[in-house]
């Protein structure tokens, strides 16, 4: 009897060691690892173009000098003075929308993973932004009708530009005039605009022939209408001071637009009215 209880405590120490070592190995095989820093995926594509628009995907960025462009419609660009803008293509080209954060050059645009995109200078400070933050995933879109929009991981609109509602001189019909030579007639629906060979640049009624707006400019045969960089003038057929300018000067790039309204008018690059004959309430 002695021997067998001696053998039975025996076997329960070793039974005891058996469970403390299994507890132990079930403790470590158990315990969390240190989850290792992941870093997100890079976007596909700084812009990913597709049928209907262009794509600033999650995490990307245009860099100071990227241009977006949709078809031969708008063009968006991070332009070097750190401002973003979309134009229309061609020439003229008018400004539809912009973020204002020009005075900051080398300035770049985010999509953030958060959801928010964002203009921030070379030192990482923000300059504006479409506030669309706590949308993880979203994205931002030059669309076909000329709008900016940022949507969601679902695919819902939640901030525009609003610039596909905004008309161009353009969009409302006419002639642009860059240059009129000496001769040179453009047609408006009841009126037309000629540049005399005697060096008036004139506006007629189709109706009943008066004049209804003039330069004054005539006794200068040959004399021509050309499109400056702020201005429209008419010089002389040889070199010499302009005879006419245009009181636009200091606008930057102006268009002078004849149009189908039978105004003539001259417009700076965000479509505002800096001049105009209104010719058309009296055609």
């Amino acid at each position: 009897m002695t021997h067998a209880r001696a053998l039975r405590r025996r076997l329960g120490g070793l039974v005891r060691r058996v469970a403390v070592v299994s507890a132990l190995t079930a403790a470590v095989a158990g315990a969390a690892m240190p989850a290792m820093a992941t870093t997100p995926p890079p976007p596909p594509c700084d812009v990913c173009h597709w049928g209907n628009g262009a794509d600033v995907p999650s995490g990307a960025t245009l860099k100071s000098g990227t241009q977006v462009q949709f078809g031969q419609l708008t063009t968006l660009t991070m332009q070097s003075d750190g401002n973003l803008v979309l134009r229309t293509q061609g020439e003229p080209s008018f400004v539809l929308w912009a973020g204002g954060t020009y005075g900051h050059p080398g300035a770049t645009a985010t999509m953030q993973a958060d959801g928010n995109f964002v203009i921030y200078d070379t030192n990482h400070k923000a300059l504006w932004s479409t506030g669309t933050y706590f949308h993880a995933g979203a994205h931002f879109s030059l669309m076909e009708d000329r709008n900016l929009v940022v949507y969601d991981a679902h695919n819902k609109a939640i901030w525009q530009s609003g610039s596909n509602l905004k008309k161009t001189p353009l969009d409302l019909g006419g002639q642009v005039v860059t240059q009129l030579n000496s001769g040179a007639t453009l047609y408006g629906t009841k009126t037309r605009l000629v540049m005399q060979p005697d060096g008036n640049l004139v506006i007629y009624s189709q109706r009943t022939g008066a004049a209804l707006w003039s330069s004054m400019t005539f006794g200068h045969a040959g004399a021509h209408l050309v499109t400056g960089t702020d201005r429209l003038a008419i010089y002389p057929a040889q070199s010499g001071a302009p005879l006419w300018t245009s009181p636009t000067g200091g606008h930057g790039q102006v268009v002078g637009v004849f149009q189908k309204d039978d105004d003539f008018v001259i417009y700076d690059e965000l479509g505002n009215v800096l001049w105009a004959t209104y010719t058309n309430y009296v055609a």
